[in-house]
This record gives C-alpha cells, structure tokens and sequence, in this order.
C-alpha cells in the first residue's frame, strides 16, 4: 500500500493511499483517534494522486489520475470535491484535464486553468458562473471577498465570491503581488522608481495611503488587520514603525 498524499484540517486527517489499482481516502478523527470515513476513488480506473486544502474553503479538492490520455487528446486529471461535514463527495466532477491544471476554491466557487481556458463554478450548483477562452494566466490569488487572477497582458480579473460579480482592471505591470490581510494586496511594480503600494480589493482597487519599503519580509499585519507594523533599514538602523490602513 502507498501513501499518495497526506492534509490536514484543523483536528481531521485526511490521507489517500493506492493498492495496485485501487486507491482509497481516508477521513480520521485527530482528536479521538476514530477513523470517520473511508471513501473509494470517485473514479472508477483512477487513483487519487493529491489532496488540496484552500484558506477560504472547508471543502477539500480531490485530484485522481488515470492512467495515459483519452482518445480526444484531453488530459487525464480529474477533479472532486470532498465535504468534510457530509463526509462524502459532492457531485461535481471537472474530467480532461491536463498535469498542469490550475485550480483555487473559494467558499463554495471553484477555479480551473487549463490549456489557456478558465472557469469558474459553484461546485454546489455545480452552475458556471465564468469562461475566459484564450486567457494567459500568470498567477491566482485570493483575499476576503474573492479571487484575483492575472493575465499576462496587464489584465486583472476581480471575481466576487458572494455575488459572482467579476471586474477586469488594466493595471500596469509589476513584480509582486502579495495579499497582506482581508482584502488588502501588497503591490510592487516593475519600474523602480514607482513606490510599492498596499491595496484595497473591492469591485475595483483603492489605494491605501501607505507607501512600504522594496523588501518582501518587511511588513506584517496584525491580526484584526487594521495595522501593519513596517521595519526598515534607515543608514545601518532598523526603524519599527506602525501604520494603519485607513
């Protein structure tokens, strides 16, 4: 028996392990030792290769492979949901996908990249809430409210967990992009001379009045995220300072 991959969830354990060609998860209790759950493949012929946690979803996606490609040419990567509460795999399904799939979940929305195409759906409804067809993705991040995703051509995707609103930004090209707390990103842009900014994420971007230095390990926020405490090197010195968001 092989342990193909391992999570876990505040006091749940989650592993899937692979004999021959069957494969299984395993749902145990960290706390009592009970073993809640064992779930086979959702596929049949697939093994579960990783299990995925998100920050902003108390579902955990499942990724199973089958052996080879389908006939179509379409990649043999297949995407689950599984609920912790319910113990069981939500019904939707996302199959044909390739190794280099991108996914990211957010509430109850799910994101899928694959081969210069992104969708969205509630996984629940398992309704589509987005399709961009030619899209190059260069990164995927999330805050409080929803998903931020990046296009290579300046391009950026605000998309609303809440009410699947999604806003496309042109915003000049940067180096960086960090989320700090709740819905504010850390910004630094290509051009030197351009300060790096923190932002507000809401239906578009609002500038916060906080200009922090070039050093990614400089700043870190509180945990109520209404400052942020800035170190600095000031000619040999280290200067703390704090700063609020508004």
């Amino acid at each position: 028996t092989e342990l193909t991959s391992l999570v876990i969830v505040e006091a749940t354990l989650l592993g899937s392990t692979a004999t021959g060609e069957q494969s299984r998860l395993h749902v145990w209790d960290l706390e009592s030792g009970e073993k809640l759950q064992e779930e086979p493949c959702p596929i049949i012929g697939a093994r579960i290769i990783s299990i995925k946690t998100f920050k902003y979803c108390e579902d955990i996606l499942v990724v199973c492979g089958t052996d080879g490609e389908s006939r179509s040419g379409k990649g043999n990567r297949v995407v689950s949901i599984y609920s912790l509460k319910l113990l069981d795999f939500h019904p939707f399904i996302t199959s044909g996908l390739t190794d280099e799939f991108v996914s990211a979940m957010h509430k109850h929305c799910i994101l899928i990249y694959d081969k210069f195409k992104l969708t969205i759906h509630n996984y629940l409804t398992r309704k589509k809430l987005l399709s961009i067809q030619e899209l190059n993705l260069s990164r995927v991040e999330m805050v409080d409210s929803g998903m931020i995703f990046l296009g290579q051509t300046l391009n950026m995707f605000i998309f609303n967990t809440s009410t699947f609103a999604v806003n496309i930004l042109e915003f000049p090209d940067f180096s960086f992009l960090k989320p700090l707390c709740g819905n504010f990103v850390r910004i630094q842009y290509e051009e030197s001379e351009l300060p790096t900014e923190v932002l507000e994420v809401g239906s578009s971007l609002k500038k916060v009045n906080i200009v922090l230095p070039k050093q990614e390990d400089t700043v870190l926020p509180n945990r109520t995220c209404t400052n942020i405490v800035v170190k600095e090197d000031f000619w040999g010195k280290l200067i703390v300072s704090v700063k609020r968001f508004w």
